[in-house]
């Protein structure tokens, strides 16, 4: 039973480290938006940049932790969401004497709960934002689509042919008149 327990403990610790590295990526992530939106709105392009570089590595922590907290969670026997994952690890203390490691386990569970709930309050707030930073690109994205519509267009409109050594070629005397019959 002790090395059953040992490997629930390890187990436990590994999904509260994994639980609280989610957590601490989700919780800089406003802080990455609000950087981002100034950037746009400053029209610093270059700020721009640095701020989606900041979201692609919050991402990514994102990611690691989720392969992991999965990866953990199937070491349980299923699928589950951190609190199922709670829930299970705590089916593991029912009937198991008091002693050392069973109240380690405990207080690892205990930390994994109080990890999970403040992550599930705290991705209720950063879900909005995140979808009104993606309102904000996708708007930006227009934005930019159109201007570069347009001065494609322009460019079309007045191209002029030059010679060889960039001088405008001579097209005539009555070359932009047009006339309408």
């Amino acid at each position: 039973m002790s090395s059953n327990l040992e490997a629930a403990i390890e187990l436990a610790s590994s999904l509260k480290n994994e639980a609280e590295r989610l957590y601490r990526a989700y919780d800089a992530l406003p802080a990455a938006l609000a950087v981002e939106k100034r950037a746009i709105e400053a029209a610093d392009f270059g700020a721009v940049e640095a701020a989606g570089k900041m979201k692609a590595d919050l991402a990514d922590e994102v990611e690691l932790a989720f392969n992991a907290i999965r990866a953990y969670a199937d070491r349980l026997g299923r699928r589950q969401t951190l609190s199922q994952c709670v829930v299970a690890l705590e089916e593991i203390l029912v009937g198991v004497p008091q002693s050392l490691a069973a109240d380690v386990l405990r207080h690892q569970i205990q930390g994994l709960a109080r990890l999970t709930a403040q992550f599930d309050e705290r991705s209720k707030t950063v879900k909005p934002e995140i979808e009104r930073n993606k309102v904000l690109l996708e708007t930006m994205l227009a934005a930019y689509q159109e201007s570069y519509r347009f001065w494609v267009s322009v460019s079309e409109e007045t191209a002029s042919n030059y010679d060889q050594r960039g001088v405008q070629a001579s097209k005539g005397r009555n070359h932009g008149f047009r006339a309408r019959a």
